[in-house]
Formats: structure tokens, C-alpha cells, sequence
């Protein structure tokens, strides 16, 4: 089970977030680390980009890591749905 919210703007709702302790971890097939690599001992965001683009630049500068999920065979990426 998992909360889900949209926000107008993202950036600064991921940025009002952090103020409460939150750590926003991005999804990239750029990221440092697999998102299973990633220990984290509080709540996260977990913002997921585009199909097509990713993360906007704003975004992607607000997050706190960013990490990648390695989909299976000859993908590079997996469908944000």
C-alpha cells in the first residue's frame, strides 16, 4: 500500500516535503545506485519522471539521490505506468 499525490508544482512541493524530514529519491536510468541499494532510515518520496524525458532539470536538482531500477533483458527503461 502506497500513498500517491500529485502536486502543480513539483519541485516546490518536493522541497515543502523535505522540510519535514522526507528524502525525495528520484527514479533515472542515470542514477548512482539501484534504488534496492539504498538505505534510507526515514520516509521517502519517490518521484518518478516521464516516459520520454525523465526527471525535469528542476526536479531532478531537488532530490536527494537518484537511482535507477534495471529492467529485465534488452530495456533500458521501464514504462512509468
Amino acid at each position: 500500500y502506497v500513498s500517491v499525490c500529485q502536486a502543480t508544482n513539483l519541485a516546490t512541493a518536493l522541497e515543502q516535503l523535505k522540510e519535514y524530514h522526507y528524502w525525495i529519491v528520484g527514479l533515472s536510468e542515470y542514477g548512482d545506485q539501484k534504488l534496492q541499494q539504498i538505505s534510507i532510515d526515514t520516509s521517502i518520496v519517490l518521484v518518478i519522471g516521464n516516459e520520454e524525458r525523465g526527471l525535469r532539470e528542476r526536479t531532478h536538482s531537488t532530490c536527494d539521490v537518484l537511482a535507477r531500477m534495471d529492467a529485465p533483458g534488452r530495456f533500458t527503461t521501464l514504462n512509468a505506468s
